[in-house]
């Protein structure tokens, strides 16, 4: 335990050297990961810190109206808005912690704000050759009147009249470059191509080779890259021999005439004496959690503090319908409080922070707030398509200021919706309870009518906490549900919603309806041209997106799951976690790693250890699907005949030996060799559970020995690690099936294939219940467990949790 220990920091070591190594090209390499998200820079010397060899400390200057000042006020803040770094030049993608975030306040050349200064960057005597100056930046744009400094090279360490090079920003967000340029000549900088001032991360970079870069009359030529893509090229009249010495200075000039300032974020700032190619430059990579039949995604990641009043577009998905900020146009439209992004967002508040960089890179939300007399606000409208005409999955994550009060329509405010004026096709409310409607069609009299549903306890979902929800029809089937926090709260039968064209609203129709503008924060919208599987839904993985249920006993009882909080369990009977604090797995098994990248079998200090008593999970994630495995470390010592191993079951029963949906137990009796489990599996040809619980005319249970793998005896007393998996088919004839498989020590025993669903979906409301060493009629065993894990998959065993036998007295294996 002690060498994984060591080589689990000695990983980490060689990680953190890679991340913020620099190649000898580098010149300097600016992180701003100094501080933690919200702490204000220091005006100490040399606190912004270089990785590069060459150690190009710089220190914050703050500025007002062009002169160097000291106030603490101004000066720039850490920001944890994450934007992943794809860096090919040094081989590794950097998730940078944070980014600096200037702001500029005031107008043209009398702005005050803060400026990062490095003495004296070059020699003077260096040579002028090529050059790399690459920057990341998330702006909504400035108030400057010409230009505004990204990144700058000046001659003179004063009034930067002169510069070697420049990236800047013009008014209108596009890049524009200086080259050995006279500020005070104005003729020597030029635009780019593309807006950028949009408020999500950009790479934008300056690039100049020495030997190659010039014009048919020799004039120097630079280019000008954005994400990685040819932007603008420019020639310029003149070309210095060697560098004028001076200050590097990031995020706006100061002194004389020029006090221009930068106004938004900053990170990640490198340069490099050499001109590199594209596919070397730093590149923003967002994995956005978009495919081919996602038509529209918005992360809501602006600029924090933002205020907008026309976003052109905030749907990032290519050709899908545009979306955008629009006020009311009903009632009073003055007084209505602007729409903000804001670093309130799910990943910090929700389900106890499950959210992974894989599914949110956004380091905001937006925020609704509506005018005084409640009437009016603003909303998002997407443009119109025919979202309805295929099968579709919706979802949001929202969350309400916890204000609404009332129970009749009047009082319910819109989420979502998507219609017209005075046709709706569907929409969610809030209210004292979530309020669902969509349309259906009445064949006797031929038209679509709307069909409401209330969703959840009083205020369940108005409480002020993050929520999710999804909406998925499918039209094949003619189905529609409502999942909220990744449990189905909704579902209907034979609907056919209206195929039209239609408009979608995050909050309200700001064109058709008022006194039903949402107040609160929106956070992940995404449409999706197909009817979602569960497991794909937006989700925040813990140890996996797939995860439903993980036991460690390393404290207590406590589970966790990727799809919500789960409650704790606890020791029933003659259970003992203090004792089983002796039942350690280190002395018969280490840790490996999963290809060298993550150890995948957990701590495994601690193992529960029951004494004839059981451990009880009282709930269980709200899993609705067909493919499930249930995997777990056990060491049995004496055991009831039909004690079992695990057992998963619906309803309330205090004993947990209700109707089990899986379970398995020794077939053999406590002291013989256990070579076969008995394994109960609940099946389904009509997917569901009916509301009051499982009902016997829509759904069967089967139970059946597998065998284990030849050779395995289960009951030796010694750890074992036990799979179940179930997994739903299609035979060569049509036939839905499901199939089991007993795996022990990663190695496949016995399989049965089941006719029909595994019926792990319910409208029953109590959640499954798991438990450990308990069987039917007060059966128990002796027996220590640990690392318990069900996954909302068939994993196949290279996924299993994996532990290696190292033989007792061993003191060097050399593999």
């Amino acid at each position: 335990m002690m060498n994984t220990v060591l080589r689990k920091i000695a990983s980490v070591a060689i990680y953190s050297l890679v991340l913020f190594s620099a190649s000898a090209e580098t010149l300097a390499w600016y992180h701003f990961s100094e501080q933690e998200d919200g702490v204000q820079a220091s005006m100490a010397e040399n606190v912004i810190k270089d990785s590069s060899p060459r150690q190009k400390d710089g220190s914050v200057f703050t500025v007002h109206n062009k002169a160097v000042v000291t106030d603490d006020s101004l000066l720039p803040t850490y920001r944890t808005y994450e934007c992943l770094v794809d860096d090919p030049l040094n081989g590794v993608q950097m998730s940078n912690g944070t980014a600096l975030d200037f702001a500029a306040i005031g107008t043209s050349l009398a702005q005050t704000g803060s400026v990062v200064h490095v003495s004296s960057f070059m020699d003077g005597s260096s040579p002028f050759g090529s050059i790399t100056v690459e920057a990341l930046i998330c702006t909504t744009g400035g108030t400057y009147n010409t230009f505004s400094p990204i990144v700058g090279y000046c001659s003179g360490e004063g009034a930067c009249l002169d510069e070697n090079w420049s990236l800047l920003l013009n008014p209108s967000g596009k890049i524009a470059v200086r080259f050995s340029g006279n500020i005070s000549g104005g003729t020597s900088y030029s635009s780019g191509t593309h807006a950028i001032n949009d408020g999500h991360w950009h790479a934008v970079a300056l690039v100049h080779d020495a030997e190659k870069d010039f014009n048919a009359q020799g004039q120097p030529v630079v280019r000008v890259y954005v994400d990685g893509a040819f932007d603008a090229q420019y020639s310029f009249s003149s070309k210095r021999q060697n560098y004028s010495n001076g200050p590097l200075l990031i995020g706006g000039y100061y002194g004389n005439i020029h006090g221009r300032l930068f106004n938004g974020l900053i990170d990640e700032v490198r340069i490099s004496d050499v001109a590199l190619a594209p596919e070397q430059l730093l590149k923003v990579v967002h994995n956005y959690p978009i495919d081919a039949d996602t038509l529209i995604y918005i992360p809501f990641d602006g600029v924090p503090g933002f205020r907008d009043t026309d976003t052109p577009n905030l749907n990032l998905v290519e050709n899908g319908p545009s979306a955008r900020l629009k006020r009311s146009a009903m009632g009073t439209t003055t007084g209505i409080p602007p729409v903000e992004f804001v670093t309130d967002r799910c990943a910090d508040f929700i389900a106890r922070g499950r959210f992974s960089q894989e599914v949110q890179p956004n380091g905001a939300s937006l925020r609704f707030s509506v005018s005084e007399d409640d009437n009016n606000g603003w909303g998002v409208e997407c443009a119109r398509s025919t979202y309805m005409a295929t099968s579709f999955t919706a979802e949001l994550f929202f969350k309400s200021d916890g204000q609404v009060t009332g129970t009749s329509n009047a009082f319910y405010r819109n989420i979502l919706r998507c219609g017209r004026a005075g046709s709706e096709s569907m929409f969610l409310k809030i209210g004292d309870k979530l309020h669902f409607v969509h349309n259906n069609y009445d064949a006797e009299s031929q038209t679509y009518k709307a069909c409401w549903h209330d969703i959840g306890d009083d205020h369940e979902f108005d409480d002020g906490k993050w929520h999710h929800f999804a909406i998925v029809y499918d039209r094949d089937e003619k189905r529609i549900c409502l999942y909220a926090d990744w449990r189905i709260r909704c579902l209907q039968e034979n609907v056919d919603l209206e195929p039209t064209d239609y408009l979608f609203f995050i909050n309200n129709n700001p064109a058709g309806d008022f006194s039903r503008y949402f107040k609160g924060w929106v956070d992940e919208f995404r449409f999706t041209k197909r009817a979602l599987k569960q497991t794909e839904f937006l989700s925040i993985p813990n140890d996996g997106k797939d995860t439903l249920f993980r036991a460690s006993f390393e404290n207590d009882w406590k589970a966790t799951s990727s799809w919500g909080a789960l409650a704790d369990g606890a020791a029933i009977g003659a259970a003992d976690f203090a004792d089983a604090k002796t039942e350690r797995l280190a002395g018969d098994f280490v840790c490996v790693t999963n290809g060298g990248e993550e150890v995948i079998c957990g701590t495994n200090r601690y193992a529960a250890k029951v004494n004839r008593g059981y451990v009880g999970f009282p709930e269980f994630s709200p899993y609705e699907g067909n493919d499930l495995t249930i995997e777990l470390f056990v060491k049995m010592t004496a055991w009831d005949e039909q004690a079992n191993v695990f057992r998963l079951v619906y309803g309330d029963n205090p004993n947990y030996d209700g109707n089990p949906i899986c379970a398995a137990y020794p077939t053999a009796k406590s002291g013989a060799a256990v070579t076969s489990l008995s394994t109960r599996i609940a099946y389904s040809t009509n997917y569901y559970y009916d509301v009051a619980g499982p009902n016997d005319a829509k759904y069967g249970v089967e139970w059946n020995y597998l065998t284990l793998p030849s050779g395995v005896n289960l009951g030796d007393g010694r750890w074992h690690h036990l799979a179940f998996v179930a997994s739903n088919y299609v035979d060569a004839v049509g036939v839905e099936r499901t199939r089991t498989t007993i795996y022990v020590d990663h190695t496949k025993g016995g399989s049965h294939d089941h006719v029909g669903h595994y019926a792990f979906r319910s409208r029953y409301s109590p959640r499954p219940r798991l438990s450990l060493g308990c069987g039917a009629s007060n059966t128990r065993m002796t027996a220590a467990f640990d690392e318990v894990r069900i996954t909302a998959r068939a994993l196949e065993p290279e996924d299993f949790l994996s532990m290696v036998r190292i033989p007792r007295g061993t003191v060097l294996m050399i593999r």
